[in-house]
């Protein structure tokens, strides 16, 4: 093995240095092939024409990813019949993906999680709630409405011969009465507007699609 005596190393390299490689297909040389030398550029281009991108490249093929499926089978994957897309733009997601029937979803409603042991939120897709609520008397808080104290004026009236004629007997008669008014029952006034109050949580719209297909 000969010692290289004359190299010394660069610090910088331009386009037209040039780097030795060896051309194994040269087959009239020895087995290690004929001593060739290519520029920095040349070698430059042909490493790039080989950088591998996703254009067109393959991931996997089945159930798994792996090196033979391509980026649209992954989407598919990610976003198989049944999901739901969300995006703060109208743009039809086979648009976005290239693939795939998608429907606008949702409208007007936010999204819940399945609960199997409520009976609101036990199956995929059910509806439910409203954005106002009119109070029934049973919601109602309970609660007493308090009258302010008063009084019921009886005129008084003082029977005379005078004014029941002969037979009245002033003696035991004449006297002042005051007449009792029996039972009297006391209405309060009614106030509100039995109207619907909102019901609304916190939000903010976006559009949501599922995949029909």
């Amino acid at each position: 093995m000969k010692r290289i005596t004359e190299y010394n190393p660069i610090t910088t390299v331009a386009e037209n240095d040039v780097v030795p490689v060896v051309d194994v297909s040269d087959t009239t040389q020895a087995s290690s092939g004929s001593t060739k030398k290519g520029t920095v550029a040349k070698i430059a281009d042909y490493l790039k024409d080989r950088v591998e991108t996703l254009t067109g490249k393959t991931l996997s093929t089945g159930s798994t990813i792996d090196a033979n499926v391509t980026v649209t089978e992954v989407l598919r994957k990610v976003y198989p019949v049944g999901s739901i897309y969300i995006s703060t733009t109208s743009t039809n997601p086979n648009i976005v993906f290239g693939f795939g029937t998608w429907a606008s979803f949702g409208a007007g409603k936010t999204l819940v999680g399945l609960d199997s042991g409520d009976g609101d939120f036990d199956e995929a897709e059910k509806t439910g709630g409203a954005k106002t609520h009119t109070l029934t008397t049973a919601e109602m808080p309970e609660h007493t409405h308090i009258q302010n104290a008063h009084s019921h004026t009886v005129r008084k009236r003082t029977n005379s011969a005078a004014a029941y004629g002969v037979g009245f007997n002033e003696a035991s008669e004449a006297i002042d009465r005051d007449f009792n008014t029996g039972s009297t029952t006391a209405t309060n006034q009614n106030t509100g507007g039995d109207g619907a109050h909102n019901n609304l949580q916190p939000y903010i719209v976006t559009y949501f699609f599922k995949r029909t297909a």
